[in-house]
């Protein structure tokens, strides 16, 4: 079980251009697993132009308050569980927030949906068996 947990914070709200200092990089502890948690890896995050706005307004979520996580849309497996819904290797998306773990519990359920069993993309064999040029850009999509 990792100790800390990397979280990108709303420090200020931006005027204009996100610019240095509207986040802040923190390192906070993981905390313990109580009964009905599940913790949850973050492996990849999308970065929404909506993000933007959640910084500033109320939108068809509310505001992201100063000092806390600034939220985003995440992919994350469970690394450990409390929770009767989801078990060790779970794959889920949601609302993870810019951060390496987060905690599901009954409140943030409705904001996580598992995902069936198929491989992320770093453990598709896929990119071991094809060899691009540096600095070559590589675009996927399954249908």
């Amino acid at each position: 079980m990792p100790n800390t947990n990397r979280q990108l914070r709303l420090q200020s709200r931006p005027k204009g251009l996100l610019a240095p200092g509207d986040l802040q990089l923190t390192e906070t502890p993981v905390p313990e697993l109580k009964d009905g948690q599940a913790l949850a890896h973050v492996k990849y995050l999308s970065i929404d132009p909506t993000m933007r706005v959640w910084m500033v307004a109320d939108t068809y979520l509310p505001i992201v308050p100063i000092g806390e996580v600034m939220r985003a849309i995440g992919f994350a497996e469970i690394v450990e569980s409390r929770h009767p819904d989801y078990k060790k290797g779970d794959r889920v998306t949601g609302l993870t927030g810019l951060q390496e773990y987060v905690v599901i519990d009954a409140s943030a359920k409705s904001f996580f949906q598992k995902l069936p069993k198929i491989p992320f993309v770093s453990d598709t064999p896929f990119f071991s068996a094809c060899s691009a040029p540096p600095g070559s850009l590589l675009f996927l999509a399954w249908r």
